[in-house]
């Protein structure tokens, strides 16, 4: 109910709302995380009756579509990505985390259990991903790709002594590429939190896809829905090789 009452205010605050129940956002396209969070944003979305179209980008070329006011925002992105975005508004609540890994081949005696420790290594990652780009900025001899898979072949190579992604990207990426010895350490790097962003022309959207999130939280609905979302993905992807 309160979900319906704001938006009731917000179309009658915003007139021109009413009138467009279509919006596009953008995706950067490397990662399985996004895909999977453009389905589940489609179905959040619906419940206040709008559909979202998905525009996906390399990384810094969706952040530019996004802050130019080119799409209605972004799908997902970490914190720090908003901070001095004044074109973008983040939505408060978090709605996914996302795990920071490190892959590495399974015949290398190589040890990474922190951040400090990437130093010391030629790091393989994918190009414009903000929770890898801030783990690795004052690090050299870091190698960057355009897709996982790009990345993976060259980790694969022995060209890079690690490859940094996230846990669920990695994974998919080398079941698809039938490669078995790359494993993940065995725990996160790091987790972060990750939101959705709404460039400011829709502002009055911000407060009802933000109540709607705390809302599908509360009742695990959120969460069952990344599953079922992530699941159809991976089958999907398999089944298309």
């Amino acid at each position: 109910m309160k979900v319906l009452f704001l938006l009731a205010i917000s179309l009658c605050l915003s007139p021109s709302a009413a009138l467009s129940t279509e919006l596009t956002f953008s995706a950067v396209d490397s990662g399985r995380n996004q895909k999977v969070a453009a389905r589940v944003l489609n179905h959040i979305y619906q419940k206040i009756g709008y559909s979202i179209v998905i525009q996906y980008a390399p990384a810094k070329r969706a952040e530019f579509l996004a802050m130019t006011g080119r799409t209605d925002g972004e799908i997902m992105r970490i914190w720090d990505y908003g901070v001095n975005k004044t074109e973008l508004i983040r939505v408060p609540t978090p709605y996914y985390a996302l795990k920071t890994m490190v892959f590495t081949r399974t015949d290398r005696n190589i040890l990474i259990s922190s951040i400090a420790d990437l130093k010391n290594f030629h790091l393989a990652k994918i190009r414009g991903i903000k929770h890898t780009d801030a783990i690795t900025k004052d690090i050299e001899g870091v190698y960057e790709f355009e897709s996982t898979t790009q990345m993976m072949k060259f980790l694969l190579s022995g060209r890079a002594d690690a490859a940094l992604t996230s846990l669920n990207d990695g994974l998919l990426t080398l079941k698809k590429m039938n490669i078995s010895n790359i494993k993940p350490n065995s725990r996160p790097l790091v987790i972060r939190y990750l939101y959705h962003y709404i460039h400011k022309k829709n502002a009055h959207l911000v407060p009802i896809i933000d109540q709607t999130f705390k809302d599908m939280q509360t009742s695990g609905e959120l969460q069952r829905l990344f599953k079922e979302k992530g699941r159809e993905l991976d089958h999907e992807a398999l089944l298309s090789q």
